[in-house]
């Protein structure tokens, strides 16, 4: 939700989303009596256990060292000084990298060597440059990132708004879209802007709360649409936006279309909606037509105190057979929430002020191996552990079912009264790993506790309605008041979760924590609090290894080839991969879970002319057993980029290359966001060295501005970039 929070100016806008359809109601309106009888389609309701689901007695997984990131008051230093809550902390994890945000700034990290100082770090405006349509002079509001494990590349999706009831030249909406040229973020984006102010009923709206998701084809951008203030301000209904990878992906220009899907679901109800992260190839639906995603929502539908999620599947995305199709479908799911009253704020140790909880709004989605988990946050009923608090919830969806495709499979609440009584739980976000475990990143604040940040997890295997542990990623350290004049405590208004593409089997796990009390406004001298952010990894399964009969590593074509044999008396759990670079230490590089007696992979990191050592573990239940080592010398490169020289340079740089056979030679060179700045050589070469020299101009002749610049040389299957320097 978008909230201008600057030193002394406030715009504070209130949503409550609400529906007139009967049936089904969204929170805070009255449940109907009988949703049964008319939501057509509509499963026999699943009552949640009304006694006690204890947490498994297990400790929780163990949290790899945390880093601390970007907070209240460093991020002022991107924003001319500019203070704003809430933090919207989300998070996204590639091989290499991972990628951390909030409210407004983006930093990221190298995997391997993390340390507290980012790798890169900047507002998102800053990030995103001057794209043409993008609304000068605003921030912006509501970042997310994912990494799209189909296509390795990281995606980022920021709102913009202009409202002149709060000084603004005029009513705009923007969404902005930016991709990474590759899976490493320091190779450059493409930075798109979407004109998201639609006209619905004879009156603007603009994009509010985006959703983010992806599948083989397709991104899926979810926003709530409300009116300008000057048409109410009121909630407009939802809409899809769906990318296609293709144009978007390569440079655009970005291919999109605009869908409502309530409108396209007689019966169905429109609110908040999640659309889900998709692992593996989605089947076909009941049409046989290729399934794209499934977009979710919960925001207190009820009725006659039997509470339903809302679930649409949507098929054949990008129109190949007259797409996309929508089916929607209510699962019930017990009483599970007292919806008859508002979400309640969470207390906290220290202060009568209380922490914003926000609603009940589904927050995020997941679809793996023919099931669907999502998450929200609920007021728990009289008569279940954690009553009349508000606590985090999931749901775990059967969607191999017939059309519509979704029925209840298990649910449970999060509570983290093993960590302190009382507790309240929020902004809960969920994974799952390659092994149907699932693990939930939350909130938690109470009568006996700061706000701080926290994580539990449930095995595939344990009994239905239970989670584990509760881990801690950090502890707050003081109490919190912060709402620059407002009426809300704001908090959230999300939490990050992402999963590692290489094993599919570690979590990380972004959130907030309350930092010491400071930075006193002296306008506003009863506010005192800092949010922090912190960024933590951890695995269900633990590592542990088995008995190897073989293990080879050999240099090939550029790249080295692992195969290995290996047997045990027990079943195999897994298999990793560990490196080091020369003399280095050794670093975790792949996992894999259903290698039962023999392992392959081959290594396209390597750099030529280096030297790595390679060994193997493989895990039963008895333990990890590790091969030999062995030591593999890449040879030297017959086709080589070099650093350009001088660098930094003004005017003119140097770039040199060799090719090991004549080929076809693209050099360009692109900006800090992935923009072509001028191509220096599309030509055929000879084998053999090559040099050229750029003057610092673009392709119309016009110098360039100071800044970082990469370039990248493409001939035959051989690929590199490097970054240059230029300054003035």
């Amino acid at each position: 939700m978008k909230m201008r929070y600057l030193w002394l100016s406030v715009l504070a806008i209130v949503v409550i989303v609400s529906s007139a359809s009967a049936d089904y109601t969204v929170e805070p309106t009255e449940p109907s009596i009988d949703p049964m009888a008319a939501a057509a389609g509509a499963t026999a309701p699943t009552l949640f256990p009304r006694g006690p689901v204890p947490p498994i007695p297990l400790t929780p997984p163990l949290l790899g060292p945390a880093i601390e990131c970007n907070n209240f008051e460093t991020s002022t230093g991107y924003t001319g000084g500019f203070l704003f809550i809430p933090p919207d902390p989300h998070v996204a994890v590639g091989p290499t990298h991972i990628i951390n945000i909030t409210n407004v700034i983006i930093q990221w990290r190298p995997k391997v060597g993390t340390a507290d100082p980012p790798q890169y770090e900047n507002s998102l405006m800053g990030f995103f440059g001057a794209p043409a349509g993008i609304l000068a002079g605003d921030f912006g509001f509501d970042p997310k990132v994912i990494y799209d494990q189909y296509s390795g590349r990281f995606v980022v999706v920021f709102l913009q708004q202009w409202e002149p009831a709060a000084g603004d030249p005029a009513e705009e909406s923007r969404i902005l879209v930016a991709v990474s040229m590759t899976s490493d973020p320091n190779l450059g984006w493409y930075t798109y802007v979407i004109n998201s102010k639609i006209n619905i009923a004879g009156l603007d709206h603009w994009a509010d709360y985006p959703g983010l998701g992806v599948d083989d084809k397709a991104v899926y951008v979810t926003n709530n649409m409300f009116k300008f203030a000057s048409g109410g301000g009121t909630f407009g209904g939802s809409r899809l936006w769906i990318i296609n990878k293709v144009p978007t992906y390569t440079g655009g220009p970005i291919a999109f279309t605009v869908h409502d899907a309530y409108a396209a679901t007689p019966g169905s109800i429109a609110t908040t909606t999640q659309p889900a992260h998709m692992y593996g190839i989605p089947p076909l639906d009941a049409g046989g037509r290729p399934l794209g995603t499934y977009l979710v929502s919960y925001s207190g539908l009820s009725g006659g105190g039997i509470e339903a999620v809302q679930v649409i599947q949507v098929s054949d995305a990008l129109g190949g057979v007259g797409g996309p199709f929508f089916a929607q479908t209510f699962v019930s799911v017990g009483d599970i929430d007292n919806t008859g009253g508002a979400m309640l704020d969470a207390p906290q140790l220290g202060s009568a002020a209380t922490i914003e909880t926000n609603d009940r709004r589904a927050l995020n989605a997941v679809w793996r191996n023919n099931n669907l988990y999502m998450c929200a946050q609920v007021r728990v009923p009289v008569g279940l552990p954690e009553a009349a608090q508000t606590t985090a919830h999931w749901w775990r969806l059967d969607t191999t079912v017939p059309v519509p495709g979704t029925a209840l499979a298990d649910q449970g609440n999060v509570g983290a009264e093993d960590h302190a009584v009382g507790a309240y739980t929020f902004y809960p976000s969920v994974m799952v790993d390659c092994q149907d475990n699932m693990a939930i990143g939350f909130s938690a604040s109470g009568p006996t506790i700061y706000p701080g940040a926290y994580y539990a997890t449930r095995l595939a295997g344990d009994p239905a309605g239970s989670i584990g542990a509760t881990g801690i990623l950090a502890l707050g350290v003081d109490f919190y008041n912060r709402r620059f004049g407002g009426a809300r405590n704001r908090w959230g208004d999300y939490s990050g979760i992402a999963l590692c593409p290489i094993d599919e089997g570690t979590f990380y796990v972004y959130n907030e924590y309350a930092g010491p009390r400071g930075t006193i406004i002296p306008s506003l001298p009863a506010e005192d609090g800092r949010w922090h952010t912190k960024l933590g990894w951890f695995r269900v399964k633990q590592v542990v290894s088995v008995a190897i009969t073989k293990f080879d590593a050999v240099a090939k074509d550029g790249a080295v080839s692992i195969k290995s044999e290996f047997s045990s008396d027990l079943a195999v759990e897994a298999v990793n991969l560990y490196r080091a670079p020369g003399d280095g230490e050794f670093e975790l590089i792949e996992s894999a879970y259903d290698a039962h007696d023999q392992f392959e992979f081959t290594d396209r990191t390597v750099v030529p002319g280096a030297s790595y050592r390679y060994q193997l573990g493989v895990t039963d239940g008895e333990g990890e057993f590790r091969s030999p080592i062995v030591t593999v010398n890449m040879p030297e490169a017959g086709s080589a980029l070099a650093q350009n020289t001088p660098n930094p340079f003004n005017p003119t740089t140097l770039i040199r290359y060799e090719l090991s056979e004549t080929e076809h030679v693209v050099l360009s060179v692109y900006d800090a966001n992935g923009r072509l700045v001028r191509t220096l050589v599309d030509e055929v070469r000879p084998l053999g060295k090559s040099e050229v020299v750029w003057d610092g101009r673009n392709e119309a002749g016009s110098s360039v501005g100071s800044g970082v610049y990469f370039y990248r040389l493409e001939a035959g299957k051989f690929s590199e970039s490097r970054k240059m320097v230029l300054l003035k």
